[in-house]
């Protein structure tokens, strides 16, 4: 519920405009904005001039109090980040693009454990050889489901006991008060290969 004013730039017809966005959005009063990042519209702006769709990014803290997570998207990270630290008792997260933030709310929202859910789509991946984002858990058929990203999707089913049976070798400490990046690139700094 803080706003700025982003500055765009039309890299169709280089038209420069603003927009009026938020950089906290607190999912229990702002169900709209939170519909709008799940579905890829919060960073997306029509050129006034052109028509055609601008995408845009800029820094924003998601804070869900129902199920005790804030995700911080810091789009141009930079090693000298400063250390961000809250006592709130919440798993506390950063990711660097759009499409990891909807990712990261929909791991998060299910109760699933993120470190897990990046090993399961590095094995999908192995085995496909595409990209895959994590998308639901069915939790009616035991089922967690992932999608690829490349081309029309496909969707892809992982018992949720292969889930289970992971989630025991993961060792994170939920406690820590710094926001913490699990991705393809540091999950394995958090679980036990045996």
């Amino acid at each position: 519920m803080k706003s700025i004013l982003a500055q765009l730039h039309c890299r169709y017809c280089g038209y420069q405009t603003h927009k009026k966005s938020e950089t906290l959005v607190l999912s229990a009063f702002e169900p709209k904005l939170r519909e709008d990042i799940l579905t890829d519209r919060f960073f997306h702006h029509e050129c006034p001039c052109c028509h055609k769709h601008i995408s845009f990014q800029h820094p924003l803290l998601y804070q869900d109090d129902k199920h005790r997570f804030i995700v911080l998207l810091q789009p141009h990270f930079k090693e000298d980040l400063p250390e961000l630290q809250t006592t709130l008792a919440y798993r506390k997260r950063m990711v660097f693009t759009n499409e990891e933030l909807m990712e990261k709310i929909r791991i998060l929202e299910d109760g699933m454990n993120d470190v897990v859910i990046e090993h399961l789509k590095f094995l999908l991946v192995e085995k496909l050889q595409q990209k895959v984002r994590y998308y639901d858990a069915d939790l009616a058929s035991d089922t967690l489901w992932f999608e690829t990203v490349q081309g029309d999707p496909e969707w892809k089913a992982i018992p949720q006991s292969t889930y289970k049976t992971m989630e025991k070798r993961c060792h994170l400490d939920e406690n820590d008060r710094n926001f913490i990046v699990i991705n393809a690139d540091s999950y394995k700094n958090f679980i036990e290969f045996r």
